[in-house]
């Protein structure tokens, strides 16, 4: 993906995480910004998997900067995305099966780095129980798979 795809792609996702949950609340749970990071890192290298996760993460932050302290999304995206990279690398991807079991697994990843980001700093955790967390991984592994859909059908055809 090339740098101006996912500075595009990144825009959109902030303006998506800011003004669909005002829309209608459930897809507040929704992490755009974690599916693009895993797509723009499982076919890039190490150093630019963090560096867009990082980029990513902070965009993330700043639209939930009333719950977070600036940086946690940004250093547990740095993380999703230097592992998505090197996964992307050793494993094919290209199952729709495999990359939702990748991205359910990158969001209890992501989640679980905040919560402990928010232990470390002293910080009162956001949640109470763990049911709104497993719900939001849900969901964005979810619109993973209608983000594949969608690309299937734009992707050209073998002609057998």
């Amino acid at each position: 993906m090339k740098n101006w795809t996912f500075a595009f792609l990144a825009l959109l996702c902030l303006g998506l995480q800011f003004t669909l949950p005002q829309l209608w609340p459930p897809l507040r749970y929704v992490d755009f910004f974690l599916v693009l990071v895993y797509h723009a890192s499982i076919r890039t290298s190490g150093l630019n998997a963090v560096g867009r996760g990082w980029i990513a993460g902070l965009g993330q932050d700043l639209v939930l900067s009333t719950y977070y302290p600036l940086g946690t999304q940004a250093t547990a995206k740095m993380v999703v995305g230097l592992l998505a990279s090197v996964t992307g690398r050793l494993i094919n991807l290209e199952h729709p099966g495999i990359q939702t079991a990748f991205v359910l697994l990158f969001g209890c990843l992501n989640n679980g780095l905040v919560l402990l980001l928010f232990l470390i700093f002293g910080q009162p955790l956001p949640v109470r129980n763990l049911f709104p967390l497993l719900l939001g991984v849900i969901a964005t592994a979810m619109l993973n798979v209608c983000i594949w859909l969608v690309a299937s059908w734009f992707r050209p055809r073998r002609m057998d």
